[in-house]
C-alpha cells in the first residue's frame, strides 16, 4: 500500500474538505492532514502511483454538483 501526500488549493476549499474528509472507497482511503484558508493537505492510502491518484481524486470530486469551477492538486 502506497502513502501519497496531495496538495490542494482553491477558492472553495470548504467544500473540498468537507468531500475529502475521510472518505474511502475500494481504491483509496483519505485523511486530511492540514487545512488552511485556502488549501489543505491530503494523506491518501492506495495502490496507485503518486500521479495517478491526483487524477483519480480530481476526477472523483469532478463528478460532484458542488465542484468548484479551478481546482489544483499536485503531488508532494
Amino acid at each position: 500500500m502506497n502513502r501519497h501526500k496531495v496538495q490542494v488549493y482553491s477558492g472553495q476549499i470548504k467544500f473540498l474538505h468537507e468531500y475529502f474528509e475521510d472518505y474511502r472507497d475500494d481504491r483509496v482511503k483519505v485523511e486530511v492532514e492540514r487545512l488552511d484558508k485556502i488549501g489543505m493537505v491530503l494523506a491518501v492510502e492506495t495502490e496507485m502511483g503518486g500521479e495517478e491518484t491526483v487524477q483519480y481524486l480530481k476526477s472523483l470530486f469532478k463528478k460532484t454538483n458542488t465542484a468548484p469551477p479551478s481546482i489544483i492538486l499536485s503531488n508532494c
